[in-house]
């Protein structure tokens, strides 16, 4: 688990039963006072290898506005029993739509993995839950990431992709986790953006350096021009 996270509004975290507190589910609501998701996952849970995972249940946590990972952390502590720490993992959510399916088991990933599909009543939302408002939510976060990214590349004429990785970390710490998702997303877009920058770029060397050449040639021109005319004033005067 890492703390190098940045503000996220939504977190999810696998927290273990053994050490939640034995009424969590009858306090939830105003332990964390947040809207929340979850789904306990007690059953398909026998490895590969003949051994079992122990019972634990997919959390989602919302918050009004950003938050960070250590505050992220706190809140969901407060469903740990006494002397113990429930959460093992606790990630910002980016995809709220998927976050909230992978509660079940109900994405693509999770079937190709032949993971229990848990039923959609074994998921319990509180407090105000609405996915609809947060996946929209998310997407729009995820347009304005893509928009700065896409006029820092202008700003910056950045012309290969090292750059942009580099100048993107510079310039959103706090948002990187978002950030790298949208650069993931849409690669190619900005491959080719950024090939296009490069482009312009060379393009505008190669006119300037055609003109840097015509200019000299004319002033070549000039000089034997003139050199022609100094030949004749001295011949004239010769005669």
């Amino acid at each position: 688990m890492s703390a190098n996270y940045g503000k996220n509004r939504q977190w999810c975290a696998i927290l273990y039963n053994e050490n939640m507190l034995p009424d969590w589910q009858d306090q939830v609501e105003n332990l964390v006072q947040l809207p929340f998701a979850y789904c306990i996952h007690d059953k398909g849970l026998q490895l590969e290898d003949g051994d079992h995972r122990k019972v634990h249940t997919h959390m989602i946590l919302v918050w009004p506005s950003p938050t960070t990972f250590k505050h992220a952390s706190e809140v969901f502590h407060r469903l740990s029993a006494e002397g113990k720490r429930c959460f093992s993992t606790i990630e910002p959510v980016y995809n709220a739509r998927r976050a909230y399916d992978y509660l079940i088991h109900d994405t693509d990933d999770c079937r190709k993995k032949g993971k229990y599909a848990f039923s959609p009543s074994e998921r319990v939302t509180g407090n105000l839950y609405d996915i609809g408002a947060y996946a929209q939510v998310s997407m729009t976060e995820k347009n304005e990431a893509f928009d700065k990214l896409t006029d820092m590349v202008f700003v910056h004429e950045i012309e290969n992709y090292a750059d942009f990785i580099l100048q993107a970390r510079a310039d959103f710490p706090e948002e990187w986790d978002l950030i790298r998702d949208v650069i993931r997303g849409y690669s190619g877009y900005f491959e080719r953006l950024i090939k296009g920058i490069y482009l312009r770029g060379a393009k505008a060397a190669m006119e300037q350096q055609a003109k840097h050449k015509v200019t000299l040639e004319q002033l070549h021109e000039e000089q034997e021009a003139a050199k022609a005319r100094s030949c004749a004033v001295q011949g004239a005067e010769g005669d």
